[in-house]
Order: structure tokens, then C-alpha cells, then sequence
């Protein structure tokens, strides 16, 4: 969608967001979900995104957050952000080709990743390098329409590669092809298993 001020957003499915564009400043409320932006330069306005008791401040940049539970994720594609995570007093600088992470309000780390794997994401390639299968799982509930869920052994898992969650069916056939993992649908769940 396009924002009154030119901003460019992409929601993911079961996403919620209001935005309030104001002659001051622009707050948009992420309630949770994954959302992508591509922000219009106003140095005159900042924008904030707030998720949960968390916020990113950028003046103009593009950058994906994902605000799921307990997780939170922001991922820098272009320009810089400063995030203030969870319990911090402090915001967390980043730039482009950085992310960072936060379960509930327990430790912040920072990674440097791909600026082009990041901005892929609002075509629903998702990119994996040494990521935890815990993460890939959580982002495939964002992409399917239905709870995925792992058992802990595959939870811990280690997986790098490519995947298209263009549908259901060729994701999880990719990730069954890429990973020892056993994958069981169902109509309302996905289960996967360590093999």
C-alpha cells in the first residue's frame, strides 16, 4: 500500500498496521505480523514504526519488521534505522545489511546479512544462512495460512538455502528436499519432525 506520504508498505498475511501520518511525525502501529518498508524521505518528520513496546525511528530507508509473540526482528535493506528494543534505554543503530534480534524482552543481537536477501522477502523468497529451522518455521506460519509448528529437535536445526513460500505445497516439499525434516499437513497445522 501507499501511505498519504509516499511511503511504500507490504503486508504479510495475519498482519495488522494502522498509520497515523501527521505534519510532525509519522507513527505507524504494527499490532503483529511482518511488514516491509520503503520509506519517503522527510527529515522534517521523523517515522516511527511501534511493535509492542518496541519502535525502529527512520527518516528515509527501506527495512522489514517482524513483530510475531514473543519475536522481534528488523532487517535493514538501505539507509539506517535506530530500533529500541524491548527493556532498553537505548535505541540499537543499524544499516543497511544489519539485523536485529529479540525474544520477548531477553537479549538484542545484531547480524549482518544480505541487503538483497532482505528486500526479497516482500516477494516471499526468504533467504537462510546457518539459521535456526526455529526461525524458518516461524516465518513460514507468517506465509502459509495456517499455525506451523516443530518439534525441539528441529527446532534446533541448522538450515541454509532458498525458499519460494509462493504456495504451501512447493515450500514444504523444498524445505522437506533441503532439510532432515519430516513434514505432515494437515488442514488447519503443519508438523515438522526431525528425522
Amino acid at each position: 500500500i501507499t501511505l498519504a506520504d509516499g511511503s511504500q508498505v507490504w503486508l504479510n498475511r495475519n498482519t495488522t498496521l494502522e498509520a497515523r501520518i501527521g505534519r510532525r511525525q509519522r507513527d505507524i502501529l504494527l499490532g503483529g505480523g511482518e511488514a516491509a518498508f520503503d520509506v519517503a524521505h522527510d527529515a522534517a518528520r521523523p517515522f516511527v514504526v511501534h511493535a509492542g513496546e518496541r519502535s525502529v525511528r527512520v527518516l528515509g530507508t527501506a527495512f522489514d519488521v517482524i513483530h510475531q509473540g514473543d519475536r522481534f526482528v528488523v532487517q535493514v535493506e538501505r539507509g539506517q534505522v535506530a530500533v529500541t528494543p524491548a527493556g532498553a534505554a537505548q535505541p540499537t543503530p543499524l544499516s543497511a545489511g544489519q539485523s536485529l534480534r529479540q525474544s520477548g524482552r531477553g537479549a538484542v543481537s545484531v547480524a549482518t546479512e544480505d541487503p538483497e536477501a532482505i528486500g526479497v522477502r516482500r516477494d516471499g523468497i526468504l533467504v537462510y544462512h546457518e539459521a535456526r529451522l526455529a526461525d524458518v518455521v516461524d516465518d513460514l506460519s507468517l506465509y502459509l495460512d495456517k499455525t506451523v509448528i516443530a518439534d525441539d529437535a528441529a527446532r534446533e536445526l541448522r538450515f541454509s538455502g532458498v525458499l519460494k513460500a509462493d504456495d504451501e505445497v512447493t515450500v514444504l516439499g523444498q524445505l522437506e528436499a533441503f532439510a532432515p525434516v519430516r513434514i505432515v499437513r494437515a488442514s488447519n497445522e503443519v508438523r515438522i519432525t526431525a528425522r
